[in-house]
């Protein structure tokens, strides 16, 4: 009598069950930095050292590449607006991808596979 071997489990599985804090942790602290960024009026007011046009102003008197982010301090407030909504995103995605069921991490996740595979392979041919 033989015994029928056990299958191992799938390593994408395995790899999933063991990346699910990091997903959590990522996924909430992107959500909360969101969050907070719309949450806090000083961050939007320009008169304010902790708003983001300062910190864009003063990105741009100690960074090399100043000719670029000098013309982002005229829209300061929508670029903070888009900035807080994009960290939103990308947490709702990453908490979404926790549910395991039909999410849209499992959406994102392949379309950005996808996507990477195009622009690796692009380089590659490029050389």
């Amino acid at each position: 009598m033989t015994s029928k071997p056990v299958p191992a489990p799938a390593a994408p599985d395995v790899l999933g069950r063991v990346l699910l804090p990091l997903r959590a942790f990522l996924g909430f602290t992107f959500c909360f930095a969101g969050l907070q960024k719309l949450a806090n009026p000083r961050f939007f007011d320009a008169a304010d050292p902790a708003s983001i046009q300062a910190q864009l102003a003063g990105a741009a008197r100690r960074s090399p590449v100043d000719a670029l982010i000098s013309p982002l301090t005229h829209v300061a407030v929508p670029l903070g607006i888009l900035i807080a909504l994009g960290e939103l995103a990308v947490g709702t995605v990453g908490l979404s991808t926790l549910s395991g069921g039909a999410s849209l991490g499992r959406v994102a996740g392949p379309a950005a596979a996808r996507f990477t595979r195009r622009r690796v392979g692009f380089l590659r041919r490029a050389r």
